[in-house]
């Protein structure tokens, strides 16, 4: 046997010894496909470190802005070299809606662009005590959907999804839009002027979102698409409650909502 021989040789039995995992991505259990996507956008903010600490499970710890790797460009800029705010923990609240949306292998459509579904997370900045210290993951506190029938296949996957309520509405003698979203206690509005004088899109959708779900299941998801449209609008933003999210909403020095995006289609992924 040549020497290249033995080489190749090895090569193939080291693959064949590999773990699945080694040789080949795992495929995800569960997914949501969004398609059209009509509007996808996150509010950004930062929370107290024991607040955050105390939203997440036994088995995972808070990331601070200093450390998070996927800090967005808005809260980069605006922290800068504070040393109290780079202290805190970023968090994130986000949507994705579009015409219609596969929740596993059920599709599931509300009306279109103008009565879209809708799904959200609520996101903290962490990593698992016993993971490879990535510092670029979100904690996902809770999903929400606008449609019942998206809850009864993500539920059965051990995934725990409540119900919101969303609304888009031309203001009475105005130029501006309002966008509403009601959760349980907590609502969110914002009044301005989605989508005029957008661009292309060339930045991709993705975040990468850690969960446990019911069982103690503990899932990665990977959000990813590929938008047409994006815009920073120009906008109030409020919040009103008093649940866990409205309440984090509040406290932080620092809210931004935007930039948006539309066009194409999105996906979440759920990995075991």
């Amino acid at each position: 046997m040549t020497p290249r021989h033995l080489k190749a040789l090895l090569g193939l039995l080291a693959f064949v010894a590999a773990p699945a995992s080694a040789q080949a991505p795992s495929a995800p259990v569960f997914s949501w496909a969004v398609k059209d996507v009509t509007l996808a956008a996150c509010v950004d903010f930062l929370m107290a470190p024991t607040v955050a600490a105390g939203m997440l499970p036994e088995g995972y710890r808070v990331i601070p802005a200093s450390h998070f790797s996927r800090l967005s460009p808005y809260l980069n800029r605006v922290i800068g070299s504070d040393s109290a705010q780079r202290a805190m923990i970023p968090a994130n609240y986000c949507v994705i809606e579009g015409a219609s949306v596969t929740a596993g292998d059920q599709f599931i459509t509300d009306g279109g662009a103008d009565n879209p579904v809708m799904l959200a997370y609520w996101g903290i900045a962490a990593a698992r005590n016993d993971g490879d210290n990535h510092f670029d993951e979100l904690f996902a506190v809770q999903f929400w959907t606008s449609d019942w029938h998206v809850q009864k296949p993500t539920q059965s996957n051990f995934i725990q999804i409540s119900t919101l309520k969303r609304s888009l509405a031309r203001l009475p003698e105005s130029e501006n839009d309002r966008y509403e979203v009601k959760m349980g206690k907590t609502v969110l509005t914002w009044d301005g002027q989605l989508k005029r004088d957008s661009t292309a899109a060339t930045e991709p959708l993705d975040a990468s979102l850690l969960y446990t779900g019911q069982r103690s299941i503990r899932f990665t998801a990977a959000v990813s698409g590929q938008p047409a449209w994006t815009r920073n609008p120009a906008g109030i933003f409020r919040v009103s409650g008093k649940d866990d999210l409205a309440q984090a909403l509040q406290a932080s020095p620092i809210r931004q909502f935007g930039p948006i995006y539309w066009g194409g289609d999105a996906r979440v992924d759920f990995f075991r």
